[in-house]
């Protein structure tokens, strides 16, 4: 009966080391521990990442529209955008700032001007990517990306 019952034995324990090795390997998504002093985790999902509009000519004013989700008050909670990859592998854009969110829904929004279109400039026509992560204590919670079209 022993020999009978050893391959389910061995099975069971191998599907138990794969759950466990998985769930130390996988990053849970927009999920921070519990902080010192007893708060609750700190629980932030980006619901939206957009752009004003989907064309732009060199040199206009372009809005990102950050939208997230907190499950509690956060202060200094870091929002980084980055994009817009010139022809030299330099990005664009690239910035950090630093946020008091509240509990519930927030929306920031982050002006900046388009680049000049110009193979001189380092920007052809054609379709960018921009990046935004949300931090919280050196952390990435939840990520987003959006796309834009640079023409002349």
């Amino acid at each position: 009966m022993l020999r009978e019952a050893a391959p389910i034995i061995v099975f069971l324990v191998a599907v138990s080391c794969v759950v466990a090795g998985l769930s130390l390997w996988l990053p849970s998504r927009g999920v921070q521990e519990s902080p010192a002093g007893g708060e609750s985790p700190l629980n932030v999902l980006l619901l939206g990442f957009t752009a004003d509009r989907e064309n732009y000519r060199s040199n206009e004013n372009m809005v990102l529209t950050v939208t997230l989700n907190c499950s509690r008050a956060a202060e200094n909670a870091k929002i980084h955008i980055w994009g817009l990859r010139n022809l030299q592998g330099r990005y664009w854009i690239d910035e950090n700032r630093s946020e008091n969110l509240l509990a519930e829904n927030n929306e920031l929004t982050f002006p900046f001007k388009m680049p000049t279109c110009s193979h001189c400039a380092g920007f052809e026509e054609g379709f960018y990517e921009i990046y935004v992560e949300a931090l919280a204590d050196n952390r990435v919670l939840d990520n987003a990306t959006t796309s834009v079209h640079l023409a002349q």
